[in-house]
């Protein structure tokens, strides 16, 4: 569709880096002939906003690199344009009330956000970035995604932090990309910021099946039915869990599910305090 560009101005159309497309293609590409490559979400429509050009240090010199301010204004732009899942998938360093508020606008609009939780970058030593969070993916309301490697496993490049949600396997991924047809990114390791493209085209497919539904609903439907070892368990590397969409689709809220807080308040009856039967005085008969 047409969407907007913030940076030069436009539709949001004209793509100089490939990132937009890859993202896109994970989501919506449709079938054609001679490609492999078809979205998880092919019915599902692109309102494209360009809100920065690509996170080299050069464009970041001149402004037009990842930024919380675009990015704030872009998620507002797509609520008002009545977009129901809005893909963020790039991971900021920078806590900003306006990315915050522009997340909660979304929200009350009917929108649920889907942002990248964050990789470290190589010139980053571990000890330094695994705690530190990234937005909008941390702000409440968000679902915050992390990238497992193609066999499942967490990521050693994934950061850890509260804002994960959920995990979903990024490597070697085969989408679109500009002028050049297909093509497979990032095989050397796992993308958070395509792990965040493939959760939102699961999102997608949710707000689809359950349009009278709103967004916590939607993100609570993705989050409970994650694949786990321990349903009552969040975990800083996965958050709650591995992504899956068909029991995502088909789940039934009857309050009973362990896992994240339920937004329309859980059932689950508390364990009985146990009860400890007394034991009669033994009768040992007179005593000599």
């Amino acid at each position: 569709l047409p969407g907007t560009d913030l940076l030069d101005g436009g539709d949001g159309r004209t793509d100089g880096s490939g990132h937009g497309t890859a993202v896109a293609g994970q989501i919506a590409a449709r079938r054609v002939a001679g490609s492999g490559v078809v979205g998880v979400a092919p019915d599902s429509l692109i309102l494209p906003v360009r809100v920065y050009e690509d996170s080299s240090d050069e464009a970041t010199r001149a402004g037009r690199g990842p930024d919380a301010s675009r990015t704030a204004q872009g998620i507002r732009w797509a609520a008002d344009k009545g977009a129901k899942i809005i893909v963020v998938p790039q991971a900021l360093k920078e806590d900003s009330p306006a990315l915050k508020e522009a997340t909660e606008h979304a929200t009350d609009s009917g929108a649920l956000v889907i942002a990248n939780a964050g990789d470290r970058q190589q010139s980053e030593k571990q000890d330094e970035e695994e705690s530190q969070e990234r937005y909008p993916a941390a702000y409440d309301g968000v679902v915050g995604v992390t990238a497992l490697t193609s066999e499942g496993a967490a990521s050693g490049a994934a950061l850890r932090n509260e804002g994960i949600g959920l995990a979903v396997p990024a490597q070697a991924a085969p989408t679109t990309f500009l002028g050049n047809g297909d093509c497979v990114i990032a095989k050397d390791s796992p993308s958070s910021a395509l792990a965040t493209g493939y959760a939102g085209a699961v999102a997608a497919l949710v707000a689809a099946d359950h349009p009278d539904e709103p967004p916590e609903d939607w993100a609570y439907r993705l989050t409970v039915t994650a694949l786990r070892t321990t349903p009552a368990e969040w975990s800083s590397s996965v958050g709650w869990g591995t992504i899956a969409p068909y029991p995502a689709l088909t789940f039934i809220d009857d309050g009973t599910a362990l896992g994240p807080e339920n937004p329309r308040g859980s059932r689950i009856p508390e364990s009985p305090a146990p009860v400890l039967a007394s034991q009669p005085e033994p009768d040992f008969g007179p005593q000599q």
